[in-house]
């Protein structure tokens, strides 16, 4: 009959606090038993059996819940393996202090040569664009001294000319006069 609860035991009522005074060693043997109740259905065991399991699995899941966080002897044990010595400790400290400051050096190591690749390509740039100004004015230099030492030949050459062309003015000169009177302080007139 379901809903008929009456002389079932649960597990919640099997575990209550008994009422004093109904201890089993106070009863009499010669109580008379109680009646006989009618059988239950598989039906009703099936629904009791299901509230009283569901009920202590979600007392079984709180209590996992609750016990999650929990250290347990395995967990202390390995931290027990884990832990290190100071010496140890300074050494690792030491250690991955000393791979840190490798590491940094390669890094500024290798930016530093790349600024300087960077910095000594643009000079080289610099200096061969100089070069080629420099060996062009080498050459209009060496034109222009071409062209000095043709002006100083015809210098010297003019010049050379220039007093032989006063040698035979002077020549000329004195053979003109052979023919003049020259006349001292005496006042000329037309």
């Amino acid at each position: 009959m379901p809903g008929d609860n009456k002389g079932v035991k649960t597990v919640q009522t099997m575990l209550a606090a008994k009422k004093p005074g109904s201890n089993d060693s106070s009863k009499d043997s010669t109580k008379e038993k109680p009646p006989k109740q009618n059988k239950r259905s598989h039906s009703d065991v099936a629904n009791e059996k299901g509230t009283d399991l569901t009920g202590i699995q979600n007392d079984l899941s709180e209590i996992k819940k609750s016990l999650q966080g929990t250290v347990t002897k395995t967990d202390l044990n390995s931290a027990m393996v884990n832990l290190v010595q100071q010496k140890d400790l300074k050494s690792l400290v030491s250690d991955i202090v000393q791979k840190l400051l490798d590491h940094f050096e390669e890094k500024i190591t290798s930016k530093f040569e790349c600024k300087i690749r960077e910095t000594t390509g643009k000079l080289d740039d610099k200096l061969d664009t100089l070069m080629i100004e420099n060996e062009n004015l080498r050459e209009r230099i060496r034109a222009k001294d071409k062209v000095i030492d043709n002006l100083v030949e015809k210098i010297g050459d003019i010049n050379n000319r220039s007093i032989d062309a006063l040698k035979l003015a002077n020549y000329n000169e004195q053979y003109s006069r052979k023919h003049n009177i020259r006349m001292l302080n005496f006042p000329e007139k037309k």
